[in-house]
């Protein structure tokens, strides 16, 4: 009997350890900076039939809560686009209509990186770990020689949070010469109080002495980025992204977070296959 304890508790440690690299792992790959160097490649990329690329990426992003590490870490990007799908990263988008200046989709995005285990930080422990969803939604794009517009709002459709968020961003880019172009750009996204009480909250049954009971409202997150994209021939390019986040007062005053701005910083090669 006592055997079979010891088995039981030591397959469970195993997997706990499992489930902890593969967070790990999942928390790098989400990093929005990172997926946002695909956005001009792909971009570049579409000529009427299904375009593939893979790439690798490495680089460092701060996170807003208390205890967590930056950790510089590599990172496989895939991108597949034709008439009908664009996949990039952890989004995919169902293409319904398109004019020359206006692209209307329906939006899944897998939120890779929200939440967090109880065992990430001291300032976690004794929480209920808080799962990643999956986003469901109408998004927009909107393209003049001027700059690029992009709008989507999207649903908890796995109910862990039973939240909204919405989001919107500007970016304009600026070919230096033949080969390089930089792309500046800003944007916001608001998260409904379900969203940032499910994340950022410390329900009653959590509270200990470092960490109150805290209750939030909705809230928004600024960020802003500038990205170096040089492309090397027709199949090859390279791209340098740069950004940061600035995280509304009902997100920074939560007995979890102790930054108010984040930053990060990603290096990729993109290989197009086709």
């Amino acid at each position: 009997m006592k055997n079979k304890i010891e088995t039981k508790e030591k397959n469970t440690i195993i997997i706990e350890n499992a489930r902890l690299i593969q967070k790990k792992l999942v928390l790098r790959y989400s990093i929005v900076p990172l997926v946002t160097i695909f956005l001009t490649t792909g971009k570049a990329f579409a000529d009427g039939t299904t375009s593939v690329a893979l790439g690798v990426a490495a680089g460092v992003s701060q996170s807003e809560y208390r205890g967590v590490d930056s950790d510089l870490t590599a990172i496989p990007i895939v991108f597949v686009d034709n008439s009908w799908i664009s996949l990039l990263g952890t989004t995919i988008d169902l293409k319904v209509a398109q004019t020359n200046s206006l692209a209307f989709s329906i939006r899944g995005k897998y939120g890779f990186g929200d939440g967090y285990d109880r065992s990430d930080s001291y300032i976690f422990d004794g929480m209920d770990n808080r799962d990643s969803s999956f986003w469901v939604g109408p998004a927009m794009t909107w393209s003049t020689t001027m700059f690029d517009l992009k709008l989507d709002t999207l649903l908890d459709t796995m109910n862990n949070s039973e939240g909204q968020q919405a989001s919107v961003s500007i970016s304009k880019k600026i070919q230096v010469n033949q080969h390089l172009n930089l792309e500046p750009s800003l944007g916001a996204t608001w998260y409904n109080d379900k969203y940032v009480n499910y994340y950022y909250g410390v329900n009653p049954s959590e509270i200990k002495v470092n960490r109150e009971q805290y209750d939030a409202n909705s809230a928004t997150v600024i960020n802003a980025g500038l990205r170096f994209n040089y492309i090397i021939n027709k199949k090859q390019s390279v791209a340098f992204d740069f950004s940061i986040k600035h995280f509304g007062s009902e997100m920074s005053h939560s007995p979890l977070v102790d930054k108010k701005t984040t930053a990060a910083a990603y290096l990729g090669y993109i290989y197009r296959f086709k």
